[in-house]
Order: structure tokens, then sequence, then C-alpha cells
């Protein structure tokens, strides 16, 4: 989940069609994007087009269309050596890209056909994932999601800042929290975060320190100053009260965390997913709201 993939932008020379195929196959509700690498990425693939061309403007209707498939990538890009080079060498070092594709294949890198070709397509399903139950993990795989997103809800059933038993801040839980909102800071595009804690779950003196509870969490994560938070205490039972969604979402795409957002002592993993449009559209209607209200 989350690899990043790299092609040739020098030898990509392909129509929007060709291009619309491939970055389908990109994005949040897909769990894999195209790393931009070098940095003008987009720029290079339409640098050989004319600007007047038809072929020009349906490659960048398809690429704004698409622009959250695209991450950074802050390896150094050699403008003196070849794409396929910088690549190989990068691959190397730290193993970047998950894939790499290019017209002219060489050692590792692929041939772009094995992308580009719906019959020899062959990517691995980029859509959930058992990550370990730590905080870091949590935090990396929300990457994406905050890198697109300038407001986020943090949505969760069984979420609470204290213990039941003797109201002491629960050490697990806002671990977690501080690992996000410092994930959130960094991706410099989030600037507004909404948690929404169950009723049933949130007792009136836990209630009473929310405010205080999250600014502390803030200030340990530095970003008291840079992220606005809110936060929310509602009913979130549904009918037959089987289904209790745990997640993090925006406008622009969506996970569920099976298990929450905690350490657990007993489970090592816990299962990620990205939401599919239709089941992220009821949150989104909900409570992106509370943003404009």
């Amino acid at each position: 989940m989350n690899e990043l993939y790299g092609l040739d932008p020098d030898e990509l020379n392909l129509t929007a069609s060709e291009l619309k195929f491939i970055l389908n196959h990109f994005g949040l509700t897909e769990g894999r994007f195209i790393g931009q690498y070098p940095k003008s990425w987009v720029h290079d693939i339409l640098g050989s087009i004319p600007r007047q061309s038809k072929q020009f403007s349906d490659l960048v209707t398809v690429l704004q269309a698409s622009a959250n498939c695209f991450l950074p990538v802050s390896a150094h890009f050699n403008l003196n050596r070849p794409w396929s080079e910088n690549a190989a060498r990068v691959q190397k070092t730290d193993r970047t890209f998950e894939r790499l594709f290019s017209r002219a294949p060489i050692d590792f890198i692929e041939p772009l056909e094995r992308i580009a070709d719906p019959l020899q397509c062959d990517l691995k399903d980029g859509r959930e994932e058992f990550i370990e139950v730590t905080p870091a993990a949590y935090a990396r795989s929300c990457l994406p999601l905050f890198f697109f997103s300038e407001e986020v809800v943090i949505h969760d059933y069984f979420m609470t800042l204290r213990r039941s038993d003797n109201l002491e801040i629960d050490r697990s839980r806002s671990t977690v929290l501080e690992h996000l909102f410092r994930s959130m800071v960094d991706s410099k595009r989030t600037k507004r975060v909404l948690l929404v804690f169950n009723h049933a779950q949130i007792s009136r003196r836990m209630e009473e320190t929310l405010s205080d509870d999250l600014s502390m969490i803030a200030e340990r994560a530095n970003a008291d100053s840079n992220l606005e938070i809110l936060w929310e205490v509602e009913d979130l039972s549904l009918p037959g009260g089987s289904h209790h969604p745990r997640c993090i979402f925006s406008v622009k795409g969506g996970l569920q965390f099976d298990q929450g957002f905690q350490i657990f002592k007993t489970a090592e993993r816990n299962l990620v997913r990205w939401m599919s449009p239709s089941t992220l559209r009821p949150f989104q209607m909900k409570y992106l709201r509370y943003f404009h209200s």
C-alpha cells in the first residue's frame, strides 16, 4: 500500500487515452502513486508536444483530473544524466520505487507496456495492507492523504483520550494522535482537523478535558501553532450496532482502520484500507460541513 512507481517522462509520448489508462491505476482510491521524479515530471511529459495542439490540451485535462496520483520524490536528480540512470541510482540506494517503467528499459527498469498495455498490466493491489500497530506506522499510512488534504476528519467509535477507570491520559491513543498531528504539519498541506468522538464512550468528565488534552497533544507534536483542531461528541450508534466505522478522511479520500488508532499489546497488525468513493461519500457529506459552518 502507498507504493511509489516511476515512469520515464522523456520516453512516455502517450496519447491522452493511454495516459488516462495508466493514471486510472493510481491515486487515493487505488493506494498506488507515481513519483514526481524529477520535480518537473509533469512538465517534462508535455515538453515536446506543441502547446496549441489538441494532444497537449487533452493531456493537460487528464493530468489535472488525476492530480492526486502524484507524490513528490525528494531524491536528487542529476539534470546532466538521463532519467534511467538517475532512477537506477536511487533504486539501488534506497528502493524508493516499487517498480520503474520506460520505453527504453534497462536493467530492472521494465518496458512501458507492463503498465500501459491492458493485456500486460500486472500491478499488485495497493488498496489495503496489514500495518504494524505503532504510532509511526499509523502516521506513515496517512501521509498521502495529508499531502493532498487541507482539512481532515478522524472518526472512531471507540476513541477516548483518557482511561475510563481512573481518567488518566490514555498514552496509547494520545501518542498515536501526536504522530498523526506531526505528520499533518509535515505534509505542509493539512491545516485543520476534526476529531469525532462517540457519546457512548466519552463521559462528561472526559468531555470537560477534551480541549486541554488535545492542546497538550498538539503542543507535543509541535502542531499547536500550525494546525487548527476541532472536536465533536456525537451519538455514533448505527442501526443493529454491528458497524462502527473507524477512519481518517477528507474531501480527497479516506482510510479505514479495522482496529482504530491505538497500540495493542496482543495484536501485531491492523488492517488498513483505502475507502471506495461509495463508502466514503456518506462520511464526507455529514462531516466536512463542520469546517464551513
